[in-house]
């Protein structure tokens, strides 16, 4: 009896071992995640472009416009406290035809200068005589013909400037109302800061039967070492100071070629540069 008891007890044993076991798990986790991304990406872009025009036609005239204008603002010194400025246009520059240019500025050693030249060549070609009453005119003579050429050079230079300013309740430049409805070219320069070079050039060349027309532009502007460092060599320090540059209601319903340029800051070189060679063939 005893044997057979042990011999269940070990049956059950057994049997309670191969029951498969059966449970629930919950878990909560916090991962954290970095990451370095490094991206280095070099581009490299070579252009060459070659032109060759060969003119077989006599070139016996031509139309020659140039400007060329340096502006420099070096050395200057400006201290300006509770020095109060106001550069305002209003109601102005209006319904003008032909060449408009305006220079304004409340502020000190200010460069501003409007430049416009036009070269047209009008002599005409040798043309046959009008034909007799009745006959077709020959076709017009197309030889010899001309050459218009239009270039500008403008530079301007910023360097070796100091300005300081304290308690500004206001620096304005306006422009309200003003440069609209003209017809021709406009330059304005308004400037109530200091130590500023503007300009507004256009250069024009047209030859009547002409066959070449070449333009060319070049426009360098330096404005060098520039910061609030005192061992810099130019350098501007401002402390409560207000500033507004405003245009309202302005240079609208122009035709022809426009250029305004507006600063209320310091040692800024602005320009607006327009150039044109035409040939009327």
């Amino acid at each position: 009896m005893k044997k057979l008891i042990t011999i269940l007890f070990g049956v059950l044993l057994v049997l309670g071992m191969s029951v498969p076991a059966m449970a629930t798990v919950l878990v909560w986790g916090t991962v954290s995640l970095d990451k370095d991304i490094n991206v280095d990406e070099n581009v490299t872009i070579n252009k060459i472009i070659t032109i060759n025009a060969d003119i077989e036609d006599l070139l016996v005239k031509a139309a020659e416009g140039n400007a060329t204008i340096n502006q420099d603002n070096l050395f200057n010194w400006a201290c300006e406290n509770c020095a109060e400025k106001l550069a305002s246009i209003t109601e102005s520059v209006i319904n003008n035809t032909g060449v408009i240019n305006v220079n304004q500025a409340t502020g000190n050693m200010n460069n501003q200068g409007n430049v416009v030249s036009v070269a047209v060549d009008v002599f005409p070609p040798d043309q046959p005589p009008p034909p007799p009453p009745g006959e077709e005119p020959p076709p017009p003579n197309r030889d010899p013909g001309g050459l218009a050429h239009a270039q500008t050079a403008v530079n301007q230079n910023m360097a070796f400037n100091q300005i300081v300013t304290f308690d500004l309740l206001f620096r304005n430049a306006l422009i309200a109302d003003s440069i609209n409805d003209n017809t021709g070219i406009v330059g304005v320069n308004q400037s109530a800061g200091n130590i500023n070079n503007q300009l507004n050039d256009v250069t024009i060349a047209v030859c009547l039967d002409g066959v070449v027309s070449l333009a060319d532009a070049d426009l360098g502007q330096i404005n060098t070492d520039l910061g609030l460092d005192e061992s810099l060599e130019q350098s501007v320090f401002e402390f409560n100071t207000n500033k507004n540059a405003s245009v309202s209601g302005s240079i609208n319903r122009n035709t022809g070629i426009v250029g305004v340029n507006q600063t209320v800051g310091n040692m800024a070189n602005q320009a607006n540069i327009a150039n044109v060679a035409a040939s009327i063939r």
